[in-house]
């Protein structure tokens, strides 16, 4: 029995160890995005903010924030903000197992 129970407490680690990686996968994404293209930084915030004058990048940001949302479990918040030249990204979830907050701050 406590075998088992053993194992179930695996898997539910095992599941949120892969919904971090999906998360700091995305932030890694983002903020390599907006590192290669420093003339646009205020295309890569979510939500949309500043005068963004890339329309591809604007378009790719988005597209990768609604992907991320479905890449992860249950209420997602996707932001990144941009602060001056300091581009932070946050991504919270709520595990489905659980009532839990979880974050992913870059």
């Amino acid at each position: 029995m406590a075998l088992a129970g053993f194992q179930t407490r695996m898997v539910v680690q095992t599941t949120e160890a892969q919904t971090r990686a999906v998360a700091m996968q995305f932030a890694n994404d983002l903020l390599s995005m907006a590192r290669v293209d420093p003339d646009n930084l205020d295309c890569y915030s979510l939500p949309a903010t500043g005068k963004c004058t890339s329309a591809a990048a604007r378009d790719s940001t988005t597209l990768r924030g609604a992907r991320v949302a479905l890449g992860l479990p249950a209420a997602v918040s996707v932001r990144a903000v941009l602060d001056g030249t300091e581009l932070s990204v946050v991504i919270d979830w709520a595990a489905r197992a659980a009532p839990t907050l979880f974050s992913c701050r870059w």
